[in-house]
């Protein structure tokens, strides 16, 4: 039978970081700022500004739709 405790170590160690598209001033963002933060995942999210409008911006390659918030891993 393998041992799941250095798996599990492995995986606390580096916890997943993520990427959230966004726009600071849309009321749907601030919602899923105040979710993190209840969550204790601000430290683990990095905010990077979006503009929808721009259709070179990269957001439309990450989210087809073009709309945030979008949260990326």
């Amino acid at each position: 039978m393998a041992d799941d405790r250095s798996t599990k170590g492995a995986l606390m160690s580096s916890p997943e970081q993520f990427v959230l598209r966004s726009s600071l001033t849309s009321p749907f963002v601030r919602k899923v700022r105040i979710a993190a933060e209840v969550l204790g995942l601000t430290d683990r999210i990095t905010m990077v500004p979006t503009d929808a409008a721009d259709p070179s911006d990269a957001l439309r390659q990450q989210n087809s739709l073009g709309k945030y918030p979008c949260l990326l891993r």
